[in-house]
């Protein structure tokens, strides 16, 4: 009996769930869409702070 309950153990030790992996790829694509997110919000603000210092340098000559 000890044997067996041995033997089962190491068997669950050694089992890896399939799903794993895939999760993990899950994961990790949305960790990159958040990522690219971000820069594409921090690029927009940029570009608008340059436009902006634009807009004001043009009405200061007018």
């Amino acid at each position: 009996m000890d044997k067996e309950d041995e033997l089962h153990n190491k068997v669950i030790k050694e089992y890896k769930n399939p799903l794993e992996e895939h999760l993990n790829y899950k994961t990790y694509n949305r960790l990159m869409r958040v990522c690219f997110a971000i820069l594409v919000i921090l690029g927009m603000l940029q570009t608008y702070q340059q436009f902006k210092n634009k807009r004001e340098r043009v009405l200061r000559f007018l």
